[in-house]
């Protein structure tokens, strides 16, 4: 009897472990899906980020236009960047921005390799995000752009 109860003992102890050993790794799965191309809102990834950089984008005379962020969430190790405008993007004669007209954009490189993902403002709105980029153990870069009068305006955040 005592040595049915013992076994018992065991078996017990080995579902237990096993089932703690599947419950822990069930919470790290997102550590490794991949999270690149897609979207940060859609996959719950944007609950709970943080702007790791920030820079100013100017415009004609200096005047602020926007802020370009470097958007990261610690629990999906991925990284976007997100740009957002003082103000609505003019909808150009009643139509998308064409030649001569005011565009603005942001994207995220990632250092490692290059990979880049971005996003333009839609006209009448004042910001947009990129898809995500991996980010676990390299480092990443966003850059907010904004066109008017035939000239270009950027801001680079520092890599993080």
């Amino acid at each position: 009897m005592k040595s049915s109860f013992v076994r018992i003992s065991r078996i017990g102890l080995l579902a237990a472990t096993l089932g703690l050993g599947l419950i822990a790794s069930a919470g790290s799965a997102s550590a490794t899906t991949s999270y690149t191309g897609l979207d940060p809102v859609a996959t719950g990834c944007a609950t709970g980020a943080v702007t790791m950089e920030s820079a100013t984008v100017h415009g004609l005379d200096g005047a602020t236009v926007g802020t370009v962020e470097l958007r990261y969430n610690t629990s999906c190790h991925a990284g976007w960047a997100r740009l957002t405008l003082t103000g609505p993007l003019q909808v150009c004669n009643g139509h998308a921005p064409a030649w001569g007209c005011d565009t603005a954009s942001a994207l995220i490189h990632r250092n490692s390799d290059g990979t880049e993902e971005g996003c333009s403002v839609t006209p009448g709105q004042t910001s947009c995000w990129t898809n995500m980029v991996d980010d676990l153990n390299v480092t990443s870069y966003a850059k907010g752009s904004f066109y008017s009068v035939d000239k270009t305006y950027t801001a680079t955040t520092p890599s993080y």
